[in-house]
């Protein structure tokens, strides 16, 4: 009985540290998402353009796709999503 619960204390344990791992990476990807973001927003609306998403080849040809509401303007919301949907495949 005691090294059954020695050993779910482990397990336990275990799975705590590799979620916790998971969480802080997700945050580190989200960080540096937002400073990308930030980076590309030259005038500082909180929103590119498409004249600031040709800074980033990769954006500029997905833009129209990243634009949810067709507004013409990537929100950090917009972008973000993208990049998190993009991170899980």
């Amino acid at each position: 009985m005691n090294t059954t619960s020695r050993l779910l204390q482990v397990l336990v344990m275990s799975m705590l540290a590799v979620v916790a791992a998971r969480a802080a990476e997700q945050d580190q990807s989200m960080s540096s998402a937002e400073e990308t973001f930030k980076s590309l927003d030259k005038d500082s609306d909180q929103r590119l353009s498409k004249t600031e998403a040709a800074a980033d080849k990769s954006l500029a040809r997905t833009f129209a796709y990243l634009d949810a509401n067709g507004d013409g303007y990537l929100t950090m919301r917009e972008y973000t999503a993208h990049m998190k949907k993009a991170k899980e495949q």
